[in-house]
């Protein structure tokens, strides 16, 4: 059976110190230039699998570890490998232990089909699942937040647009011997009728102009929160009555506040959600700040634009919405009288992004 299969792969990946390996960066930062810089110092019989798992690169079959080359056939029959006239890479996944999981992800590039960051370990990080409760995560993606409620004991619903992420998900649930149902659709549409205890999203979420192609995964409209608001308008019907929502983000300030913080305020009035807000991070989006420029070379990047013009598009959209500031924050959602509060723990331009 497969799941003996899973389970001695596993086994040896830790017997190997693959974990210690992996878990030795941070994965609140998530330094990719780091991670092969640092492989000499694994042993010599661990850098071919660091090579193949981590860093997504074609290596001779017979120089993997003997325990783990009886365990590739059947992971290939399952997509995760192809193997080639002695050769053996992963079909574009990266494997990395966290939280307890084991999760499969496409490899880090510019414009991915599925999505795993610093941000989705910001999140899960948040989490509070409680055994025997309900939970709905939303653009789950790969399913690291999914797994870590099922893992707890949560019955999980997980909602995926893209059917490639799904099938990872899928896979992720099986190898993890964690029980999911992972549906393919956007947002609620799939799960209409059912309501949830806990609810978490990590959804695309990052504020840029629309007339610019941006990558799928992280493109969250002008304000960067296109898809949070379609979420949060969701929950009134979603959420059980003592359920809560967790969802990150980021987006822009105009002024002291967040630019959604009266819609949203008005929102939670009307139906009944109270909704804090905790922004950790703050800075300045003029034409001359980091965030702006790292912004602007993502879709550069992703489109093969011009770099003046996409820079010039993105700033005539912040100044139409009279940005001043980019921000990181969570969003805690519960049933309640109704009202907005900022907890604003941020201070401008402070390194950190999701932590203080």
């Amino acid at each position: 059976m497969n799941s003996e299969i899973y389970e001695k792969f596993k086994s040896r990946l830790t017997e190997l110190g693959y974990c210690e390996y992996i878990s030795s960066f941070n994965p609140l930062a998530n330094p990719m230039q780091l991670w092969a810089e640092y492989e000499y110092a694994a042993p010599e019989n661990l850098r071919p699998v660091i090579d193949l798992l981590f860093l997504g690169r074609t290596v001779p079959l017979d120089g993997i570890d003997e325990q783990l080359r009886e365990c590739i056939p059947a992971l290939s029959d399952e997509g995760i490998f192809s193997i080639d006239e002695g050769d053996v890479r992963t079909t574009g996944l990266t494997l990395q232990p966290m939280f307890g999981l084991w999760l499969f992800y496409q490899n880090p590039q510019v414009n991915p089909m599925m999505y795993y960051g610093e941000d989705s370990a910001a999140l899960i990080m948040r989490q509070r699942p409680q055994a025997g409760k309900t939970c709905l995560d939303i653009c789950s993606g790969p399913g690291i937040q999914a797994l870590y409620a099922a893992a707890h004991g949560e019955k999980v619903t997980s909602m995926e647009i893209n059917p490639f992420a799904a099938e990872i998900a899928k896979f992720n649930a099986r190898f993890n011997n964690l029980s999911i149902d992972v549906r393919t659709g956007s947002l609620y549409n799939e799960v209409k009728g059912m309501r949830f205890d806990r609810i978490t999203a990590n959804p695309p979420l990052l504020p840029f102009a629309e007339n610019i192609a941006y990558p799928f995964v992280g493109h969250g409209g002008s304000d960067g929160i296109k898809i949070t608001r379609e979420i949060i308008h969701g929950l009134p019907d979603a959420l059980s009555e003592n359920g809560f929502a967790q969802i990150i983000g980021t987006g822009i300030r105009t002024g002291a506040q967040p630019s959604f913080a009266q819609e949203f305020e008005n929102f939670g009035r009307e139906n009944g959600l109270d909704i804090m807000c905790t922004t950790v991070f703050t800075s300045d989006i003029s034409r001359q700040s980091p965030v702006f420029n790292g912004l602007v070379l993502t879709a550069q990047m992703a489109t093969g634009l011009e770099n003046e013009y996409i820079a010039d598009e993105y700033e005539k959209d912040l100044l139409r919405q009279g940005a001043t500031h980019f921000i990181a924050f969570y969003l805690f959602i519960r049933r309640g009288k109704g009202g907005f509060y900022n907890m604003d723990m941020s201070k401008d331009n402070r390194t950190s992004f999701w932590y203080l």
